[in-house]
Order: structure tokens, then C-alpha cells, then sequence
């Protein structure tokens, strides 16, 4: 059913612009009914996975490979299945009413499923390949979402950074897949994850660096941390979906999946730990000086990212901890991710809600709505709250597992700079905690309670349609009733999570931990469990909730001291600009662009001829190194094959081939020059007829006849053959055309010299196509089976000159504009000056506004 909840959701995606089209604005009740059912499904899979059972379904795809179509569902795949499916649900109701009459609101039903598709398939996905398939399909998909009103030039720029950064970092993500592929021998996930020894493979440097790069930039970690906020040009739906609790997690989902595999390996932990943690203080700090409502939610969320990325880090022992203390890293990410997700969608729907209603996105100039925005203002404070990390909501018992990992006596051994590593990280979580309260503030209590400045007074809120509550209020209820029933689903899904992110492998039906926790945590039926109720983690008395209730504090303080901050960190900002991640992307992204422009006036200019002279090049380039390779290696000898006397008639016609050849470089007319050709071709097909290939000899008969006439009808037509090609690129044509035709020539001698299992390709022929071909016309088969694909090209090939010739044959005087004589004086590459000036975009059968693309001329 994993696969069968893929399609579905793939299958809504396709069909979304009908149903919209024929239903209207009830379209997205009818299309929200598609992610509810794959979440009811989910929720009745919880007892059996948090058992430790996990749901397994395999399809073959192309199993000659090794590329099957394999799905899983443990408890991690859940968790993030869950709230793709579940949050998935409520922004497409959302989006049925904020976008409400938007002319293209069935296109982004399409957008908003098919990126659903692809985040259910890749939280699934049991197979390396199929996963990083999934992977890009959620870079495109968001490319469309983020870019959904592409008439604003910022979303199309927004978009367009988001796809650069995660399109590169998936490049990079599928060479550590295919690295961990090869040291692992399979393509199989668990079996990966399996699999002992990886650390020490000679290969698993690069395989660290690939893959992290991939999740980094998939997931805003620094120094890739600046595209998610500069993606709020979309939409609200989309920042509330792809941008709180599914897209930007999927690093973090990569990262906890290959956790069991690495956790013990050094370079893994600190490598997380240390970028993951830069990421959260980092991004705590942008958030404070932002004043736009989305603009603060999402550099808050690239530090929320920062935080599960560390504390998935810090669940190894490889940075000196003590074994017993792994589990509390797991249990602060996983207990985060939840919490997270939950406070910042409804923050986001809240923030969207607010801009919607009252058409202003700076905090700084809300206040007072309150008042007439009851509904919203409620979730707004829950939302806010609960990010703060306030007892009694979810994100408290978030944020003290933070902390009780944080400064777990077992914790970091090691030092950071001579300094405690625990004391470095509780520090740095601390200080990102206060930064966050004050954002919280700003976003969850500014805009509703604040009052109203002199010039707010003409901004006028009201509640919006119903429809749209719904997500808000549910999440913030959510994030209300999870502490104080916890045993109704969250405990189960929670610690299921962790048991698979812990290090956990099946064998059987049952889970065996690679290590568990110490310090009298519980431990039953072979799995992690910890609880998510503020029972759990409300111990007034120890330091966890000492720094917290102090970071509620201190965060208060900034809020309310805020203009004096924003001052003292503009003056910093301002000196760090200039050189920070984003202004580098700039000036790498305007330098790419800079060379494009060039390469491509170089090299894709219009010209055939540059286009066939680059291509031989190369391959006379690459096919010179290859073998001089290979004979520098011994690996081949070149031997010329035995000489025989050669007929008078063969001779006559190679000396014909040949003169006819350097005839045709020399002529100054194009139909002398079509002739000479013409007798290239024809003395080739002769020599066909004397080594006994009689059919491709007619074959070679009928396509130099049809190519000659085809030319002189063509020909006939072209202004007067002008010579614009200089001495020196003439004589260097000439190197090209020898160096390529001895390089062939070479190919052909080794080709005979290679050693095959038969005497001759035609008995062999001759014998498979029968047996194994099931045809007895050996010709047939060779053409339609053994060289099917190249038979394929060659009739798409032929069917598109048939196009062009008969588009040619019915072209009449007057449908085009008339050709004059080309004076030599005139620049070829302009196409006006060759056959006459197009008519102007005003005329009767103008231009449109699309670019010209420059020509060339024979």
C-alpha cells in the first residue's frame, strides 16, 4: 500500500487541474480527501512499526540493475510520512480559501500534490536510487511552487536560487549515494545501513562529503542558509508546507537515516554537530533583524534545521561521549522535529492569514488585531509560545530535551578551542533559545496585543473564511493537548522514531539496539521509548529547566530592548555583508552567467559547421587520449592487417573517392561542389558492390541520389556562394578532417584485430536470429532487434528530413521573404543582410516579441 499511497497522491496531482476546472471552489475538499486517506492509512500502521514491525514492499523496475521500486515503513518513515500526509491535508484546505478565485489555483493543486508525491517517496523509499529520484523530483516540484507567481521577477529569482542550490547539492548527494552504493555492494537502504565497516572503507571520506553537501544545501545549513528565506516570495500554503515541515527536512530525514550506519565514526559526528550548530546560532541571529512576518518565520526555521541536525550528531559516540548518553541526542532531534513542525505550520498559516486580511507583511506595523481577529490571534500566541519553548506546550518538552542532552554528564568529551565541549554547546543552545523567544514574541504576540501606533490605525483585520482557521487552530491544538495526552499516539510514533534513528537492526520480526540509554532511561520490548507529556520533562529543580525558564527570560528582555539590538547588530551585519554566503552565491551566479554568455556565443552560435568542428574535436580528443592510454598500458598492439593485391577496379575507385575529396574543398560553386560529393558518395557505394554488400550498396545509391537532388532543389536557392572562411581556419578544417579520419581508421584496425567467440559476426548472426530473435530474415532481425535503437534514430532521423523537404517542395513566392544577392561586404552572421529585413513586429505578419537568434549562412 506504500506504493499504492505514492500513486494515488501522483494520480490527484495530474488530475487536480480537472477537478478544479469542474468543481470549482469545492475542488480542494475533494483533493484533500487523497493526502487524508494515505494518513489514515499511516495512523493504522502505528501499533504494528512502533512493535518494532516494519511495513516492506518490493517491486521489480529494473532488475538487471538491481533498481527495484523499494518501499519501507519504519518508525522514522512514519513520523515524517505522517506529518507530510497529515499538515499536507490541511494546507491543501487552506489553500482552497486563501487562493480563491486565483486563476491558476488548479495548476497549483498539481504543483502542491506532486511535491506531496515526491516527499511521500522519499521518506519511503528503500532503494538509494529510487530515493535520490524522489530527492530531485521535491527540487522541481518546489522550483514550481516557490516560482508559482511567475510574473513577480523575486519569486522567479527566489525560485530559481532554490533549484541552483539544491540542484547542485543533489548532484553531489547522487555521487555519495553511488559511493555508499560501491563500498556497501547493494543499492538496497537497509542493507546499508547493515552493513559493518563502512567507516573504513577507502572511499568513505568522499562518500561523507557528498552526502552531507547533499543534505546541507537540501536542508538551508550554513553556508547554503540563505535561499530558504528568499523562497518566501511564494506563496503562504508553500512556505507553511515545504518550508516548516517537509521539503527543508529532507536533509535532516537523510542524516537520521544513515545515522545507524555512521554514529560511531568521528568525522560524521562532528561534522554534523559543528555545522548544524553553526546553522542554529546563525540563523537565530538573522531572524532578530527581520521585521517581514514570513522573512522571520523562516530564518527561525533554518535554525530549528541547525538544531536537529546537531543533536542527530551529537547521538554518536564518535566525539567522545560516553555510549550510554547516544540515545538523548535521537531523543532531543526526533522530540524537536515534531514539536517543530507543528508550531511553525501554524505559525506560517497564521502569518499568511494576517497578510491576507489585512495586506501588510511587517510585524512592526501590526498591532491591535486582537480585537478582530480572536481566532487567529489565539493560534498566533499558541504558535509562539510553543516555539518559545513555554511550559505547558509541545515545544517546551521539545526544547528541554534539548537541553537535557545538552548537559547530560555523560555528554561531549572532547574540547572545542581548549574550551568544554559541553559547555561550548549548552552555551550556543542557550543563546540560539533567548534569540528564539524574542522572534516569538515578535511574530506571536506583536501583531495582536501590541498597540496600535499612529499610523496603524487605518489597518483594519477580520477573521478569514473558515476553511482557513482550521489548519491554524488544529495545529495549535495539537501543540496544546500533545504534553497532557501523549499516550494516544505521540509516545509510540515518537519512540518509534527513535529506534530507528538510535541504530537499530532488524533481525526477524525483532529489533536488536546498537546501544542504548543509560542513566535510567526505559528500555522495553527491544526498542527506545521515551514519553512527549510535560510530565516527562517538568523537573523544576535541575538545570535543563533553570537555562530554560532563564532563555524565556532573557529573550523577553531583547523583545522589549529590540530597536536597541537591531541598531547594534546592523553595524555588525553591515561589516559581514559584504563578504557573506549570499553576496558570494552572487558574484559566483553573475560570473557563471558571465562565461555562459561567452561559451555559448563561442560555441553555439548558429553555425552547423562550429557545431560539427566541436564535436570532432572532442571526439578525436578524447579517442587520442583513450588510446594512448591503453597502448602506453600495453593493453593493445596496433597490428595492420595482412595486404593483398588490390584490383585495378578498387584502385580506380579510391583514387576517384580520394580526388573528388580534394575537388570538392576547392570549388567556389556550390553545384560543383554538390557533384564532387555526389562522387564521393557514389564511389563508396561501388566499393560496397565489390566487397559483396550488394544491399547497403542500393541503400547508399538511394540516399546519395535523394541527398543530391535534395541539395541542388535547396542550392538553387541561396544567394551567390561567398568564401568567409580565412586561410588559417581552413588549414586548421584540414588538420581536424585528417587527425579524425586517421583516429577512425585506427578504431577500424583495432576492431579487426579484437578477439570475438565466433569466426564471423554473420554466422553468428545467422544462428541468434532464429533462436533467439524468433525471425528468419536475418536482415529484419539485425534491423529491428540487434540494432533496434540504432535503426530507431536512423528512421526519426530520415522522417525529419522528409519534413523538411516537403515543407521546402510547398513553399511558394510571397510566403517568405525575398532573397537577394549577398554583397561581400555584408556580415554573414546577420541574417537581415542575407535575405532582406523581417517585417517589423507592428506589420501584417510581424515578429513577436521573442528574441532573433542570430544565423549563419552556407
Amino acid at each position: 500500500m506504500l506504493l499504492g499511497s505514492v500513486l494515488i497522491l501522483a494520480g490527484l496531482s495530474v488530475a487536480a487541474p480537472f477537478v478544479h476546472r469542474a468543481l470549482g471552489r469545492f475542488s480542494g475538499y475533494a483533493l484533500a480527501a487523497g493526502p487524508a486517506f494515505v494518513f489514515i492509512y499511516l495512523a493504522s500502521q502505528l501499533g504494528g512499526v512502533s512493535a518494532g514491525q516494519a511495513v516492506v514492499e518490493a517491486t521489480a523496475w529494473v532488475p538487471g540493475l538491481g533498481v527495484n521500486l523499494d518501499f519501507r515503513l519504519d518508525g522514522l518513515a512514519l513520523l515524517f510520512s505522517m506529518l507530510i500526509s497529515g499538515i499536507g491535508t490541511l494546507i491543501v484546505l487552506y489553500a482552497s480559501g486563501y487562493l480563491q478565485g486565483h486563476p491558476l489555483q488548479g495548476r497549483f493543486y498539481c504543483y502542491l500534490l506532486a511535491f506531496m508525491t515526491s516527499m511521500l517517496g522519499l521518506v519511503t523509499a528503500d532503494n538509494i536510487l529510487l530515493l535520490f529520484i524522489f530527492w530531485e523530483l521535491t527540487s522541481i516540484t518546489s522550483y514550481l511552487l516557490i516560482g508559482f507567481d511567475h510574473d513577480k521577477p523575486e519569486a522567479r529569482k527566489s525560485a530559481l536560487q532554490a533549484l541552483v542550490i539544491t540542484g547542485l547539492g543533489g548532484l553531489s548527494l547522487l555521487a555519495g549515494l553511488i559511493l555508499l552504493g560501491i563500498m556497501a555492494g547493494t543499492w538496497n537502504l537497509t542493507e546499508i545501513i547493515e552493513t559493518e565497516g563502512l567507516t573504513d572503507h577507502a572511499l568513505w571520506p568522499g562518500a561523507l562529503a557528498c552526502l552531507f553537501l547533499g543534505a546541507a544545501t537540501k536542508s538551508a545549513q550554513f553556508p547554503f542558509h540563505f535561499w530558504l528565506p528568499n523562497a518566501m516570495a511564494a506563496p503562504t500554503p508553500v512556505s507553511a508546507y515545504l518550508h516548516s515541515s517537509t521539503m527543508v527536512k529532507a536533509g535532516v530525514y537523510l542524516v537520521m537515516r544513515l545515522n545507524p550506519a555512521f554514529w560511531d565514526d568521528p568525522a560524521w559526528s562532528w561534522t554534523l554537530t559543528g555545522f548544524g550548530g553553526t546553522t542554529m546560532v546563525v540563523a537565530a541571529l538573522l531572524a532578530t533583524r527581520e521585521t517581514q512576518f514570513k522573512k522571520v518565520l523562516a530564518y527561525s526555521t533554518v535554525s530549528s534545521l541547525g538544531i536537529m541536525v546537531m543533536f542527530t550528531g551529537l547521538s554518536g559516540t564518535g566525539i567522545g561521549g560516553d555510549p550510554s548518553y547516544a540515545e538523548y541526542g535521537v531523543k532531543a532531534a526526533v522530540a524537536y522535529l515534531l514539536a517543530h513542525a507543528l508550531f511553525k505550520a501554524c505559525l506560517f498559516l497564521v502569518a499568511g492569514t494576517v497578510t491576507h486580511e489585512t495586506g501588510i507583511k511587517d510585524v512592526e506595523k501590526l498591532g491591535g488585531l486582537f480585537g478582530s481577529m480572536k481566532v487567529t490571534a489565539v493560534c498566533g500566541v499558541v504558535g509562539g509560545l510553543s516555539m518559545a519553548g513555554v511550559p505547558p506546550l509541545l515545544g517546551f518538552v521539545g526544547k528541554e530535551y534539548m537541553l537535557k542532552a545538552a548537559t547530560h554528564p555523560n555528554g561531549i568529551g572532547d574540547s572545542i578551542f581548549g574550551l568544554s565541549s559541553a559547555g561550548v554547546i549548552t552555551a550556543a543552545v542557550f543563546f540560539a533559545a533567548a534569540l528564539t523567544v524574542m522572534v516569538s514574541l515578535l511574530v506571536g504576540w506583536r501583531p495582536f496585543f501590541s498597540p496600535k501606533a499612529p499610523h496603524e490605525d487605518e489597518v483594519q483585520g477580520h477573521e478569514p473564511p473558515r476553511i482557513m482557521q482550521l489548519g491554524p487552530v488544529l495545529l495549535a491544538g495539537l501543540s496544546i493537548i500533545i504534553p497532557f495526552t501523549p499516550f494516544m499516539f505521540a509516545t509510540d510514533l515518537a519512540s518509534a522514531a527513535v529506534s530507528s534513528v538510535a541504530g537499530e537492526v532488524q533481525k526477524g520480526a525483532e529489533y536488536a539496539l546498537l546501544y542504548v540509554g543509560g542513566g535510567g532511561e526505559e528500555v522495553a520490548h527491544g526498542k527506545a521509548t521515551f514519553g512527549m507529556g510535560i510530565s516527562d520533562v517538568f523537573h523544576p529543580f535541575t538545570l535543563p529547566f533553570a537555562l530554560s525558564i532563564l532563555a524565556i527570560g532573557v529573550g523577553a528582555v531583547l523583545y522589549v530592548q529590540r530597536a536597541a539590538w537591531r541598531h547594534w547588530y546592523t553595524k555588525v551585519a553591515s561589516a559581514i555583508n559584504p563578504i557573506g554566503p549570499e553576496r558570494n552565491y552572487e558574484r559566483i551566479f553573475a560570473g557563471t552567467m558571465k562565461f555562459a554568455d561567452w561559451q555559448t556565443g563561442l560555441l553555439q552560435n548558429g553555425y552547423l559547421r562550429t557545431y560539427i568542428k566541436v564535436v570532432l574535436v572532442a571526439t578525436t580528443a578524447l579517442l587520442a587520449a583513450t588510446l594512448w592510454r591503453a597502448y602506453d598500458e600495453g593493453h593493445f598492439q596496433i597490428v595492420t592487417p595482412e595486404s593483398r593485391d588490390m584490383a585495378a577496379l578498387e584502385m580506380m575507385l579510391l583514387t576517384m573517392i580520394g580526388l573528388a575529396a580534394i575537388i570538392c574543398t576547392q570549388y567556389r560553386s556550390r553545384l560543383s561542389t554538390v557533384a564532387a560529393l555526389g562522387v564521393v558518395g557514389y564511389g563508396v557505394a561501388l566499393t560496397f558492390v565489390l566487397l559483396g554488400v550488394p544491399d547497403i550498396a542500393m541503400t547508399q545509391f538511394a540516399i546519395e541520389t535523394l541527398t543530391v537532388i535534395i541539395f541542388v532543389l535547396v542550392v538553387y536557392h541561396l544567394p551567390r556562394f561567398n568564401l568567409y572562411t580565412s586561410n588559417a581556419g581552413r588549414v586548421f578544417d584540414g588538420v581536424v578532417a585528417l587527425a579524425f579520419g586517421a583516429a577512425m581508421s585506427l578504431l577500424v584496425l583495432l576492431a579487426a584485430d579484437e578477439e570475438v567467440p565466433f569466426e564471423r559476426i554473420s554466422a553468428w548472426m545467422g544462428e541468434k536470429s532464429y533462436t533467439e530473435a524468433y525471425g528468419r530474415n536475418v536482415v529484419n532481425v539485425i534491423l529491428v532487434d540487434f540494432r533496434v535503437m540504432d535503426t530507431m534514430g536512423e528512421i526519426v532521423v530520415l522522417g525529419l528530413a522528409a519534413i523538411g523537404v516537403y515543407t521546402l517542395l510547398r513553399l511558394r513566392r510571397g510566403q517568405v521573404a525575398e532573397l537577394r544577392p549577398v554583397s561581400s561586404t555584408l556580415d554573414p552572421r546577420n541574417l537581415e543582410d542575407v535575405v532582406g529585413a523581417r517585417p517589423e513586429p507592428d506589420e501584417p505578419g510581424g515578429a513577436s516579441d521573442t528574441p532573433e537568434k542570430e544565423g549563419g549562412t552556407a
